[in-house]
């Protein structure tokens, strides 16, 4: 079923933000979901938007465990 038959829409032109999620179209079609400004907004709530960023990239093989995991 079509959406646009069920229920009343409007056609607002391309999306650029969903729930304060930033999305930008990569040029292969993809999509992809950025939460840039929630960042900016939770720095700037405890007085750390002028800090100095660093890049601390993590390899993508690196495998997360939560501290709970790691005592038992």
């Amino acid at each position: 079923m079509d959406l646009k038959t069920r229920f009343e829409m409007t056609d607002s032109g391309k999306c650029a933000f969903v729930l304060g999620i930033e999305l930008v179209d990569g040029p292969d079609g993809s999509v992809t979901m950025c939460q840039r400004r929630y960042v900016d907004d939770i720095l700037k709530r405890f007085g750390m938007d002028e800090c100095k960023a660093v890049v601390s990239p993590v390899d993508i093989s690196t495998r997360l465990i939560s501290s709970d995991a790691a005592t038992k």
